[in-house]
């Protein structure tokens, strides 16, 4: 029963009372108990009170108390009772300690609290974070620096504010200094900033911040590592173009590095460069697997206590390293993966690890492995002795993107082989009601990726609906995919379109019939890098149907731009017909337009 008393202590006008029983309170704060008696005896609004007080020893101890309760969950209550506005008060003050503590406090009141991080914004806490880092004290420059990695963590409004005032120049400026344990706290703010906001991540780019954080990765000790990885990938962003740059600045030494790391962080980040890298990358695959990059991923597939996320990680960087450019396949790196042993540790995944979510990226990164290479088709399944069977129950799962990458791995086994399509069908019955929730999803990519997997590839497979018909509807519904006006259906549909484009006769005059030549060529004009790049593949792979040859030939000889537009635009390993860019050149020295 002494809290309650020393609560009243703090209710007295006498300073030098208040700061004993303070001090007293701040010595056993950290007790969970503690905590509890001070929140039930109505501590909180009593120490908010103190904080406009003139004693600064009162201060400091009043906010490493809130410290102590607010990491107990009490955050939203010390809000209610104005403790935001009044910690953010004393950031005026010149006194070191004090401003540590009162930081330090604000830090934890906003993580994971979205409420609280605007409070500080509302309440102009921002710009005292800020000031801090042009501080003296490296102290402070590193105090205030988590503060701000926590105020903006996840929360875009308060991301975008604090580089309105002006946070990114002298974020930047800390890595220009030699305190190290300063920069690791700047890199967990610019990691914060960047996370999920593309023109913070372009501001800092554009200050040439990557090369600084480079220099993290070369430190000995393993968190400075750490962080400096994991705000390099938060740099990276979301586009395949972004985080391609950021894992070729990085290197293949450093990834590999990454890979071979004990920390669950760095090896995550190192598997998604390795993904970056080798999407759609021939050469970049090519240059992993001769700088010995395969062993530290199938190493890593071997451990039992990895963390899900990096599991998933390197699991879809295996795959990746295997497919490229509409679906085509990579001999070389398949090779390599399965001269490392993947296939048993690969089977052992698929047949015992207890989420479905990683059974279904283990069967599409296998799916990859073997993709149009009949060797290995046939060691896989006759060597190693399993069925469908393990894929297919997963397509009844309850979640529907485990469905739907399920229907994917099955895909890409039966892609322009009879043989596998076959042996799909004998494993078991499998009806259009599968399918049907996905062909009618309000979400277009979901409808896009099922009308290819599903309806295109596996038609022959559906044993309840005519395949022509399965077709025709696939057909249909991915020319219609291309009138969306998001443009991530776009790209995937661009894809998807380049894949059909060279797998079964007939389907490219169907694609050419409908139209599909002409509004390929429309998004041949977007804004958005990725969209020209897939529809650019999609046109360099129906020039090989004669029809769609004729259609596009026209197109460009009416508008010379087309052409050079596809031509920038193409992916390096995608496919045009050689007899195409031959006729287009002779048309282009008779100089007339097409009737």
């Amino acid at each position: 029963g002494t809290i309650p008393a020393l609560i009243n202590l703090l209710k007295c006008p006498k300073i030098k009372l208040q700061c004993k029983a303070v001090g007293l309170l701040s010595n056993i704060s950290t007790h969970v108990p503690v905590v509890h008696a001070l929140v039930e005896a109505e501590g909180i609004p009593a120490l908010i009170n103190l904080l406009v007080s003139e004693e600064p020893e009162l201060h400091s101890r009043c906010a490493v108390i809130l410290y102590d309760i607010a990491q107990l969950g009490n955050k939203d209550v010390i809000a209610k009772y104005n403790g935001i506005p009044a910690l953010i008060n004393l950031l005026q003050l010149n006194i070191e300690c004090v401003l540590v503590n009162v930081m330090n406090c604000i830090r934890v009141l906003c993580i994971r609290n979205e409420d609280n991080q605007r409070a500080v914004r509302d309440h102009k806490g921002i710009k005292y974070l800020i000031t801090f880092l042009s501080s003296d004290s490296d102290v402070l420059k590193a105090v205030s620096s988590a503060t701000i990695a926590e105020v903006a963590r996840d929360n875009t409004g308060v991301q975008d504010a604090l580089a309105m005032e002006g946070v990114i120049p002298p974020l930047v400026a800390l890595f220009k200094g030699k305190q190290l344990s300063v920069q690791v706290k700047g890199a967990m703010a610019v990691e914060s900033l960047a996370s999920h906001n593309p023109a913070i991540q372009k501001a800092f780019l554009e200050k040439s911040l990557t090369k600084y954080l480079l220099k993290l990765l070369k430190a000995f000790k393993i968190d400075v590592k750490e962080q400096g990885a994991v705000a390099l990938w938060a740099l990276a962003g979301q586009t395949l173009k972004q985080q391609k740059y950021m894992a070729e600045q990085i290197g293949y030494n450093f990834i590999i590095n990454m890979l071979l790391s004990p920390s669950a962080k760095m090896q995550y980040v190192g598997g998604e460069a390795v993904i970056a890298l080798s999407k759609d990358s021939r050469m970049h695959q090519n240059q992993i697997c001769e700088g010995n990059g395969i062993a530290p991923l199938v190493r890593l597939l071997r451990i039992t206590k990895i963390a899900e996320g990096t599991l998933l990680s390197v699991i879809r960087a295996v795959g990746s390293i295997c497919i490229g450019v509409a679906h085509t396949s990579n001999p070389i790196s398949q090779h390599y993966v399965v001269e490392e042993n993947a296939f048993p540790v690969l089977i052992q995944l698929l047949r015992n690890h207890p989420s479905a979510n990683i059974k279904v990226e283990v069967a599409f990164s296998l799916a990859c492995i073997v993709l149009r290479n009949d060797l290995l088709q046939n060691e896989f399944w006759e060597i190693l002795e399993i069925s469908y069977n393990c894929i297919n129950y997963l397509m009844n799962d309850r979640n529907r993107d485990i469905c739907l990458r399920a229907g994917y791995a099955l895909t890409l086994f039966a892609f322009n082989n009879r043989f596998q399509q076959y042996l799909i069908l004998e494993s078991g019955t499998m009806t259009i009601s599968i399918f049907e929730p996905f062909l009618e999803s309000t979400i277009e990519t979901e409808k896009a990726m099922a009308a290819f997997q599903q309806i295109i590839v596996l038609a022959k497979v559906i044993i309840d609906v005519d395949h022509i018909a399965l077709s025709a509807r696939g057909v249909n519904i991915l020319v219609d995919s291309l009138y969306s006006d998001q443009a991530s259906t776009t790209v995937l549909t661009g894809n998807l379109i380049a894949s059909l484009a060279h797998s079964r006769a007939g389907i490219p005059e169907a694609f050419t019939t409908l139209g599909t030549i002409q509004r390929l060529c429309y998004h041949l004009y977007s804004e958005k890098e990725e969209v020209r790049s897939a529809c650019s593949c999609a046109l360099g792979y129906l020039t090989y149907n004669a029809n769609a040859f004729r259609i596009l030939l026209k197109e460009c000889r009416n508008k010379p731009n087309q052409f050079i537009r596809i031509r920038n635009n193409i992916s390096r390993d995608a496919s045009i017909n050689p007899a195409f860019l031959k006729e287009f050149e002779m048309q282009q020295k008779v100089g007339l337009p097409s009737l």
